[in-house]
């Protein structure tokens, strides 16, 4: 079972951080490139970012072998949950009707997330939009975020193979999970 609690709590905390940048005289133009592609408040494109990074990992580990089983959707039902709420409140037409979601629509939401290719979805050509904005945040002189991010995501890393069962040093997961390489370097 994915702790939802510790994420939720981690992201509050670059949340806030990031908003308190983004409202300074510096940080006025930190979310213009996410604002231009999707429209939304400060506040909801912040917490859309960093949702999309954390479902981006706990996908990826998720369907490495090909499916996401029963398991699987079980351990990562708390987070779907609440990713899929910030999804239907910014992307209203791809994911609106996710706004409150049971465990026979997780995988709905699920296929919907995997076959999009908007900022957000699992398809994009950017795929950490909440690492670029706390690397933004980073270069504006708040450094704090990014390194919360980096420890949350080792964490949510490790957790989410853990729930998909990929041992990150088993080469038959090469190639499967290069996503999540990545992002660690």
């Amino acid at each position: 079972m994915l702790d939802n609690t510790r994420l939720r709590g981690e992201l509050v905390h670059i949340h806030r951080t990031l908003s308190g940048v983004a409202a300074g005289a510096r940080g006025k133009t930190l979310i213009d490139d996410v604002r231009r592609q999707v429209g939304g408040t400060t506040a909801a494109l912040l917490w859309q970012s960093l949702f999309a990074d954390c479902l981006r990992v706990a996908y990826s580990a998720a369907a490495a072998d090909g499916a996401i089983g029963d398991d699987e959707v079980e351990a990562l039902y708390e987070f779907v949950f609440s990713a899929a709420r910030h999804y239907a409140g910014v992307l209203p037409t791809i994911y609106g009707e996710f706004a409150a979601i049971d465990e026979d629509s997780v995988r709905v939401f699920l296929d919907r997330y995997a076959a999009d290719r908007s900022l957000f979805g699992r398809g994009a050509t950017r795929h950490w939009p909440g690492l670029d904005l706390c690397r933004r945040a980073a270069e504006l002189g708040e450094a704090e975020p990014l390194e919360r991010y980096e420890r949350m995501m080792v964490w949510l890393i490790t957790a989410a193979c853990q729930i998909g069962g990929v041992t990150e040093a088993d080469p038959r997961w090469h190639g499967r999970v290069d996503e999540l390489d990545e992002l660690r370097r």
